[in-house]
């Protein structure tokens, strides 16, 4: 019952603002060329969700955020940033400053949005395993300094969010700044998520 309220209350909100929720029926919906579970978009107005994703509850919340984000003026440079390093994984040429500083912009905003779900999670009484939450949102945060490395979206043979090796090392608060900088140890799990071959990926 407080699933089915919760997502009454982001139904209404985002008719409110001219926006609509919809959950879709497969494992991941398409978002600019890449499968994913969900997303916010403030030019097709809407948050799309993909609801056969064992976390499609938890990626709801987390997009519910980002459109708080826009709602309260917090997601332009964000978005302006997302629009910079999608085009630059085009093959767009940008100067390593600005893509730097654009990785910078979207993982701080990653970051709030993921604070503002957990908090929402425990308000709200979902059905989220709160600690695995966390976790994952910040393996999510730190992939970001991988995409940047290798010029790729999700550039992983293995889905870190798959691995109980990566989830363990993660941590399971948001004390640490994981948008300023990432500790060499997760970042050499993350990478060998990448170099790896798909036969002898870590567990």
């Amino acid at each position: 019952m407080l699933q089915t309220n919760f997502i009454r209350m982001v139904r209404a909100d985002l008719k409110d603002h001219g926006f609509t929720l919809v959950l879709g029926r497969g494992r991941s919906i398409n978002c600019s060329g890449y499968r994913v579970g969900g997303y916010f978009s403030e030019t097709m107005k809407e948050i799309r969700v993909a609801t056969r994703s064992p976390s499609w509850l938890g990626t709801l919340v987390h997009e519910y955020c980002h459109f708080k984000q826009y709602t309260e003026s917090e997601f332009r440079l964000a978005g302006d940033a997302a629009d910079l390093v999608d085009s630059w994984f085009s093959g767009v040429e940008y100067s390593q400053t600005r893509v730097r500083n654009a990785f910078w912009h979207i993982r701080a905003c990653e970051r709030d949005a993921e604070r503002k779900a957990a908090k929402l999670i425990q308000e709200a009484q979902l059905p989220v395993n709160l600690d695995v939450y966390i976790r994952r949102a910040n393996c999510y945060i730190y992939a970001h300094y991988i995409m940047e490395r290798h010029r790729k979206f999700w550039a992983f043979q293995r889905d870190p969010f798959k691995s109980r090796t990566i989830l363990a090392m993660m941590p399971n608060n948001f004390r640490s700044q994981a948008h300023e900088s990432i500790p060499p140890a997760i970042d050499s799990a993350l990478e060998a998520l990448v170099q790896c071959s798909k036969v002898n990926c870590p567990s």
